[in-house]
């Protein structure tokens, strides 16, 4: 028989079968992952990308006077890739849960939306700088172009937001009657 006091405490599910958190190790990203490990505490199954862009070696390789294998600084970008990804997953380990890594070689845009169609990921959770002005128009944002390019969910969340106790206890539909 049980009685009030010995049932187990309620765990709101989550919508979503499979969360994707781009994790490069900032701060940002760090925000990120502690969403996607929240959600994966409730349920949800979490996976985590790093994706190495190697066009910056390439380019330079292919542009330079003297002629260079790009290889072992690939090579470098990957073993790179494989520890931030695995202090990510020892990061959601610590905290009870278990996620699935994955490094890809691609533009970081094209390998985020690539790796949450893949993966059936069912939301993408990305940190943001949140940057306005001019320092948006410069540095581009990473978030604004995979919110544009993907038909899966995503949910931007600046450096500084904790991960509340109780997800999407309210949302907000901002509504412009298109």
């Amino acid at each position: 028989m049980t009685t009030p006091s010995s049932k187990a405490p309620h765990v709101e599910p989550v919508p979503f079968a499979r969360v994707l958190v781009p994790y490069d190790g900032s701060e940002q990203s760090e925000t990120a992952l502690a969403f996607g490990i929240a959600l994966a505490k409730r349920g949800a199954g979490l996976d985590i990308v790093h994706v190495v862009d190697e066009t910056p070696v390439l380019t330079e390789s292919s542009t330079t006077v003297v002629v260079f294998d790009p290889t072992p600084l690939i090579d470098a970008l990957d073993d790179e890739g494989r520890a931030v990804a695995n202090a990510a997953a020892a990061r959601a380990r610590e905290a009870g849960v278990e996620a699935r890594t994955r490094i890809m070689h691609d533009f970081p845009v094209h390998g985020i939306v690539q790796a949450a169609d893949d993966a059936h990921d069912g939301l993408i959770i990305l940190g943001t700088h949140g940057r306005s002005g001019l320092p948006r128009t410069f540095l581009g944002s990473t978030t604004e172009v995979v919110l544009r390019s993907t038909n899966t969910p995503v949910l931007a969340v600046h450096a500084e937001m904790p991960p509340p106790d109780r997800l999407f206890n309210s949302l907000l539909v901002a509504v412009d009657d298109s």
